[in-house]
Formats: C-alpha cells, sequence, structure tokens
C-alpha cells in the first residue's frame, strides 16, 4: 500500500507526497519543511553570490516609527516600513562613524 499524505511545501507552497518533505534548519530554533526542487535550487546559491546580493541593499529609517531596516533594492517588493507598513516618511539611513564625526568637528573647529 502506497503513502498517501502529503504536505504543504514551506518555500513554493505546493502540496507533494510526504516522501520528499525534509527538515532544513532555520534560524536559532527553527525548522523549515522544504520539497525536493526547492532543495536543489537553495543548495545552488553560494556564499558569494549572498554576498552579492546584500551589497544591493540599502539601509533606511522610518521617522514615523523610528525603525531602521535594511532594503533589497533589485527585490520585488516596493519600499515600505516592514514595521508600520507606511513609506511617506522613509529616509535612506547613512550611520556615521565615530572617525567621520571626529573629522567633521575638527574642520568645524577650523571654520571658526
Amino acid at each position: 500500500m502506497e503513502d498517501q499524505r502529503r504536505m504543504v511545501c514551506d518555500r513554493c507552497r505546493s502540496v507533494v507526497p510526504l516522501a520528499s518533505i525534509k527538515y532544513i534548519p532555520k534560524g536559532v530554533d527553527g525548522r523549515t519543511a522544504l520539497c525536493a526542487p526547492c532543495r536543489e535550487e537553495t543548495s545552488k546559491v553560494s556564499p558569494s553570490t549572498a554576498k552579492k546580493q546584500s551589497l544591493h541593499k540599502q539601509s533606511y529609517f522610518c521617522a514615523r516609527c523610528k525603525y531602521k531596516f535594511s532594503f533589497n533594492q533589485l527585490g520585488n517588493s516596493s519600499l515600505s516600513c516592514p514595521y508600520c507598513g507606511k513609506d511617506d516618511k522613509l529616509l535612506e539611513h547613512n550611520p556615521q562613524t565615530a572617525e567621520s564625526l571626529l573629522r567633521s568637528a575638527g574642520t568645524m573647529r577650523e571654520l571658526f
């Protein structure tokens, strides 16, 4: 007798036989169920590819809810705050280092 149990893949959301599902770790204490095609696709992503994708992320700050986040500009989603969902008060967030602050304070002192 064949096993007729089926399960939904957490990534592609398709219903597949339970035998093709495998769990992979996700986060600290979680795990996700992936079908065979999704596992193959996940294994194809190399660390250098992931690093290249992170280069296209820009830091933003929502002045409405004071939330800092990064946004992948190459993604399919539109830019909005993930916390409050609004997009009307978003600013690019460029954190300054201590060295840059000291340099700018030194040049300001020279002006006065």
